[in-house]
């Protein structure tokens, strides 16, 4: 696999947003949340709320240099007060199901996890043979791999949104339970109000920042 240019890099930004956002509602907001770098697992992100995926991407670049840049995959059709996330209970519609698959190295405890995005590659033509993802990005410490969907699922209710998140932890089980057979380890990242990063950003999780980049399948 080869990345598709080099960060930071609006192109990729906008690439992987419009990407995952196709066909959502022009009212949906999409949330962008930015963290300061080496601020820990509980740090809360500084969101900011963007209709235009294009514009999210241009926010999103501007601030790779400084801030640990995410998106959630989820839109809201009205944002929480002051500069909160979203939420599970407020999620409003899903362009595609998403993993967060973490390789072994520098910044993880874990170490039961593959060496390289092509074993991710490999783990993924195994659990879903016949559906490559849509998108894989190399997140500087990871893989994260989307399915994206033909249209853009808005949820009607609170059953259809419990709907999702079910389908979406049956979609991340399948992947961990042919981990397993190998020998590695995942966590659960299957919660609706999950932040992933942004590709064209960088990772500052280590002294020295990597690049979140948008990778291309090699066949």
């Amino acid at each position: 696999m080869t990345a598709v240019g080099s960060a930071p890099s609006v192109e990729q930004a906008t690439t992987f947003l419009e990407a995952i956002f196709a066909g959502k509602p022009g009212g949906h907001r999409i949330g962008i949340g930015l963290i300061e770098p080496h601020a820990g697992h509980d740090a809360v992100p500084r969101t900011t709320w963007f209709f235009d995926p294009a514009a999210a991407a241009r926010f999103a670049v501007d601030q790779a240099d400084e801030w640990d840049v995410y998106v959630s995959p989820t839109t809201v059709a009205r944002p929480p007060g002051g500069n909160r996330r979203v939420s599970g209970a407020i999620a409003a519609g899903l362009g595609g199901f998403y993993g967060d698959w973490d390789l072994a190295g520098p910044g993880h405890a874990q170490t039961k996890l593959p060496a390289g995005p092509d074993d991710v590659r490999a783990l993924l033509a195994e659990a879903f043979p016949d559906t490559p993802p849509s998108l894989l990005v190399a997140s500087g410490g990871g893989v994260h791999a989307y399915h994206l969907f033909r249209e853009f699922w808005v949820f009607a209710d609170a059953a259809e949104r419990s709907r999702a998140q079910a389908q979406l932890a049956a979609y991340q089980a399948t992947v961990r339970a042919k981990a397993g057979a190998r020998g590695w380890y995942f966590e659960k990242t299957s919660d609706l109000a999950r932040l992933l990063r942004v590709p064209g950003t960088r990772n500052h999780k280590l002294d020295a920042p990597r690049p979140v980049e948008l990778l291309r399948w090699t066949r």
